[in-house]
């Protein structure tokens, strides 16, 4: 039925004028701000979560109790601690007489009750003593740091908010937090993080790297007919160009096979307050298409500008949990036209707040994140009626609510999986650019970018991997394989054209090569629907090589 009715459109163009055509094709397909919005790579409030590590002191080895009996023990050095939980590891050493590991296995036990209670540098030492009535005394350190050494970059940002841990014991939850923000820092990498008694004095040891400079850049064929397919985007991220605490993105794509057919750009500022848990952002993006393929003896021209400003908290850090919360404002500007009619005028203004974060769930990491975004009727914003809107009886006045969720975790030994859902209601009829939509990369990936897009909806994918290698030397570091399948259905408020569902299936693989030079191929099948670019259900064949600097 879908196709049918694009036949008919495209039968009817003769007759028909340039406005009413536009109307036929469906607004997301050619929309410049709904591509440009697609196109660009996602701000991401979660950088790599595991690039600290934090190695445990180790407890010494302590064989001095061999062949005496302990009749009770006594610890001390720890008065957070009930001894009452120091009795329950304590029990199955009393009235035994030691031999061989034992004393280490006592040893131990202690150490791991002050762990368990967040001193993860936590250690146990017997003092030189004679045992009176049998009792023993074992102290127990906390490990309280009493001085941080940098090693690598010598980066003040960094020794500035660890300062705040020296004085009193590590606690696991107020370290792990400090070193997750430390490593929010532009710019900033934290490597293992050790713990070192030197001259009486706790030591904490954390490497540093800086990189104030990174890049990536990218080839593929995930593109459509009418702009593509073959993409191509250079990124770069800078920090500290304007303070030390500051991070700039600049991002480009283009169809370099067809220059006129698509171009994006992107910036972003961002400045972390001194506090090093609000970021404050602005970013524009800027979106200039040519459609080709069967739309080129149309002449469909488009450009799209985009602002926003935003704010950013962090409500909790850490390397198992974290959470983030956040306000926008959005302006975008949209203007189409077909053989130099105008066709399209959209200007959409909104506020928008939101919650996302992380959490551990079922031997894997839990994302998810929750949004509601109201639209305004200023600065022009389009209204209910205009002749120029990309959708008949859509405006810039709406409130809307969005949520996803993602699970990544390993099932049995190479095989992991990755399963994630994204939805959207809205009060209101949408313009294109904020519609949801089907189709692309992440779901439908059997079909074209956006080949249902609609006010409301729900998109759901499930992806099995197996890792078949990964090492670090070698041309070929690290090989995938993996096997999808993705559903997605959307519907409109007021017409249901061009909704529907979509369902599709595939697989592929994914390498690493040395240089950071990475590839994927895929084969995804349509299911339920011809693809619309194709009008049938070949299955989507795409490829990308990758390359970080």
């Amino acid at each position: 039925m879908f196709r049918f009715r694009l036949a008919v459109a495209a039968l009817c163009a003769i007759t028909i004028s340039q406005t009413a055509l536009a109307q036929q094709v469906p607004p997301s397909r050619t929309d410049p701000g709904a591509v440009g919005r697609a196109s660009v790579k996602p701000e991401s409030r979660e950088p790599a979560q595991d690039q600290s590590d934090i190695e445990s002191s180790a407890q010494r080895s302590n064989n001095a109790l061999t062949g005496v009996t302990v009749g009770a023990v006594h610890v001390a050095g720890a008065p957070d601690i009930d001894q009452a939980e120091f009795a329950r590891a304590i029990t199955p050493f009393v009235g035994k007489t030691f031999a061989g590991d034992d004393t280490q296995k006592l040893l131990s036990a202690i150490s791991d009750v002050a762990r368990n209670h967040g001193y993860i540098f936590a250690t146990s030492s017997i003092p030189p003593q004679t045992l009176t009535a049998g009792v023993l005394t074992v102290i127990v350190s906390e490990g309280r740091i009493d001085r941080i050494r940098l090693e690598g970059q010598q980066r003040t940002e960094v020794a500035k908010l660890l300062n705040g841990l020296v004085g009193r014991p590590a606690r696991e939850e107020q370290l792990d937090r400090a070193l997750m923000m430390a490593t929010d820092l532009p710019g900033i990498g934290i490597g293992k993080v050790r713990y070192s008694v030197e001259d009486g004095q706790g030591v904490l040891i954390v490497p540093v790297s800086y990189d104030r400079v990174r890049g990536w850049a990218s080839v593929d064929n995930r593109g459509s007919e009418a702009l593509g397919p073959i993409r191509a985007q250079v990124g770069v991220e800078a920090a500290s160009l304007l303070a030390a605490d500051d991070r700039v993105t600049l991002q480009g794509i283009v169809t370099p096979a067809e220059p006129d057919e698509l171009t994006v750009l992107y910036g972003r500022y961002a400045y972390l307050l001194p506090d090093a848990s609000t970021e404050l952002a602005l970013s524009t993006t800027y979106s200039r298409t040519n459609s080709g393929g069967r739309w080129e003896s149309y002449d469909p021209r488009g450009n799209s500008i985009g602002f926003n400003a935003s704010i950013t908290k962090t409500l909790e850090r850490g390397r198992r949990e974290s959470l983030w919360a956040s306000a926008d404002f959005n302006y975008v500007k949209v203007n189409q036209s077909w053989n130099g009619t105008p066709s399209q005028r959209d200007r959409v203004a909104s506020l928008g707040i939101s919650l996302n974060g992380y959490t551990p769930l079922a031997g894997g990491r839990l994302r998810a994140g929750v949004g509601i975004r109201q639209g305004l009727n200023i600065l022009g914003a389009t209204r209910q009626g205009d002749p120029l809107a990309s959708r008949d009886g859509a405006g810039s006045h709406y409130a809307i609510l969005q949520a996803w969720t993602n699970w990544v975790g390993t099932i049995a030994g190479p095989v992991s999986a990755r399963f994630a859902v994204t939805s959207q209601l809205s009060s209101d009829p949408l313009l294109a650019i904020d519609q949801i939509t089907i189709g692309g990369p992440w779901f439908g990936r059997g079909y074209d970018f956006s080949e249902r897009a609609g006010d409301e909806g729900a998109l759901a994918s499930a992806e099995i991997r197996t890792d078949l290698l990964d090492k670090d030397d070698g041309l070929l570091r690290w090989a995938q394989l993996y096997t999808f399948a993705d559903a997605g259905v959307v519907r409109d408020l007021r017409d249901n054209y061009g909704t529907g569902d979509l369902y599709s299936a595939g697989a592929g693989a994914r390498f690493k090569l040395a240089n950071d030079l990475r590839v994927e191929v895929e084969a995804a099948f349509p299911i339920n629907e011809p693809r619309y670019d194709a009008g049938d259900k070949s299955p989507r064949l795409s490829a990308t090589v990758g390359i970080g600097f």
